[in-house]
């Protein structure tokens, strides 16, 4: 159950980095340029937040896939607490 979760919230996470709200600006002028987000122009900090969120959540989810699949030892609680954590850290960002 845990692999589908940080799963999607992997792929949510990468699919809104490559395609941004807002979309990206598709030719260049001299106040943007082609490629960069388009609310990166219009709402900067509100941009910031959303990428700080969202890579957060792509990296813990990224995290938990790897350590779900190189069979951390299920009986350390280390590991448990780990990828429990990272988890929940995901799910909270991927909400952001």
């Amino acid at each position: 159950m845990t692999m589908v979760v940080v799963g999607l919230i992997a792929a949510m996470a990468f699919q809104a980095g490559v395609s941004p709200p807002g979309g990206v600006w598709q030719d260049d002028t001299p106040s943007h340029i082609a490629g960069k987000a388009v609310m990166a122009s219009s709402h900067i900090k509100l941009y910031k937040l959303f990428s700080r969120a969202n890579t957060t959540a792509f990296i813990s989810s990224v995290l938990v896939i790897f350590l779900v699949a190189i069979n951390a030892p299920k009986n350390s609680k280390t590991f448990v607490v780990v990828i429990w954590y990272a988890t929940l850290v995901s799910m909270a960002s991927i909400g952001v």
